[in-house]
């Protein structure tokens, strides 16, 4: 929702000295504090909210023309944020008024079900995606999350140059097309579990102002050359080490000194100079709060590989780690530091 928030320019985030994600946390927990918005009783992970009956149609109706959601019934033509139910097919013809809407900023399915149903397959007319979407010239936000017959995107995505927040989690898509380049003023891009996915855009290093990007979940193999100068990246949930002549080695790493959050390093069988790792600078990124440490398969050279590990510090706040394939003879002296308090899960495997 934060990064929702951000998208559609809802706070003014121009001046003081916090940066945009701090402004809308702020937000966000005075809503919260105001009981403006509640916390689910029964959310464990503290994930999940909800507004007041009254608050929300206190909200719809100052909300007014701008807001709707498609099952209401007659939409006005600026309609800026439309939401609709998803359902198992989504034909062409429960879409068809969207041309008419010209100042539409959001493009957003609501999905319904239970928990043992989260997964569940839907499918949407692939009409909506190369003929409909394209036309929507003004969209912040789009998300084709969770449509599994989605497997490519057109080159025409290229000329929603406002867009800043596209969710393709969960889809079959297999590449982006190299006009996602284009899109100068994404913030944020979600392609989680998007299995089919090896690969991203050469030319990844066009969008600048590229803040979040998640890839848990995909098959990607290398990183373009070009993703090490987004360097305002406070999300890369997952970084792969390249070889020496492809990819991103694994001292790029230092470039993303704000990242925080989950971040998974796989390859590290990649690593050619395992002096290499300590110009990763992993111990100084303090707001890293879950890491992983993938090598992908068992290394010959014990020692290069102990070396490696012993070099990958983590940060002392640290809430969880996981290793996996370390083939190393022992473990580094950091390990067992009591320093890392905030220890609550540790996992070593393979």
């Amino acid at each position: 929702m934060v990064l929702l928030w951000m998208a559609e320019g809802f706070l003014d985030i121009s001046q003081g000295e916090k940066v945009a994600e701090e402004v809308v946390y702020d937000c966000f927990a005075e809503l919260l504090s105001r009981s403006l918005i509640q916390q689910l009783s029964d959310d464990t992970h503290g994930e999940k909210f909800v507004m007041h009956d009254l608050v929300n149609d206190l909200a719809t109706f100052i909300s007014g023309k701008c807001c709707s959601r498609l099952e209401c019934g007659h939409i006005s033509e600026n309609v800026r944020h439309l939401s609709y139910n998803q359902e198992e097919y989504d034909i062409f013809m429960k879409f068809k008024n969207f041309y008419n809407f010209k100042s539409l900023r959001s493009f957003l399915p609501i999905y319904f079900r239970p928990t043992y149903l989260w997964r569940a397959e839907n499918y949407l007319s692939l009409k909506v995606v190369d003929d409909l979407i394209p036309t929507l010239k003004r969209l912040r936000m789009l998300s084709l999350s969770a449509y599994r017959n989605i497997t490519k995107l057109p080159d025409s995505i290229g000329n929603l140059v406002h867009l800043r927040y596209p969710d393709l989690s969960f889809t079959r898509i297999k590449s982006l097309p190299d006009t996602t380049c284009n899109l100068y003023n994404l913030e944020t891009l979600i392609l989680v579990d998007c299995c089919n996915l090896t690969e991203l855009p050469v030319n990844m290093g066009n969008l600048i102002n590229l803040r979040h990007l998640d890839i848990i979940g995909t098959d990607i193999k290398e990183f373009p050359i070009e993703i090490g100068g987004l360097e305002n990246l406070q999300t890369l949930t997952v970084f792969v080490v390249g070889k020496r002549q492809a990819g991103l080695g694994i001292k790029e790493l230092k470039k993303f000194s704000h990242l925080q959050g989950k971040l998974i390093m796989k390859n590290l069988h990649n690593v050619i100079d395992a002096k290499e790792a300590h110009y990763a600078n992993l111990k100084s990124k303090e707001q890293i709060e879950d890491l992983e440490l993938l090598w992908g398969k068992h290394s010959e050279d014990s020692l290069k590989v102990k070396v490696v590990l012993d070099m990958l510090q983590p940060p002392m706040n640290l809430k969880s780690l996981k290793i996996d394939f370390y083939g190393g003879t022992s473990f580094p002296n950091w390990l067992g530091d009591f320093s890392f308090s905030n220890m609550a899960s540790l996992c070593i495997s393979n």
